[in-house]
């Protein structure tokens, strides 16, 4: 991110004024991009991953399913929901089931970053 100064233009008598008080945030845009192995693009909108300034979060369908912050592990939730989405965490983690966490401590920590 990076902070610029805004000017801001006044009139004074016969002369403009620029002044330059204000602050914007300025933040690259996400990278957005399909994890899935499908073989038609069709279905690549319900796997994708975003990756902003020092976050990555992959998703299934609209849900939130792994995230990665910085340069540490990724974190993949459990499978609370079927087959697909089941499919979807296994080409994120390479079907590493052991390390997966509840849904509830999953939320906390993502929503916490």
């Amino acid at each position: 991110m990076l902070g610029i100064a805004i000017p801001t233009i006044r009139k004074e008598g016969p002369f403009f004024c620029c002044i330059l008080t204000e602050r914007i945030i300025v933040m690259s845009l996400p990278k957005i991009e399909n994890y899935g192995k499908y073989n038609s693009d069709n279905y690549g909108r319900h796997c994708l991953k975003v990756t902003m300034e020092r976050l990555t979060v992959w998703f299934s369908y609209n849900t939130p399913v792994a995230y990665q912050s910085n340069s540490s592990p990724i974190v993949v939730r459990q499978n609370d929901w079927g087959t697909t989405t089941g499919k979807h965490l296994n080409w994120i983690d390479g079907g590493n089931k052991k390390d997966r966490i509840p849904g509830k401590q999953f939320e906390s920590q993502l929503y916490g970053t």
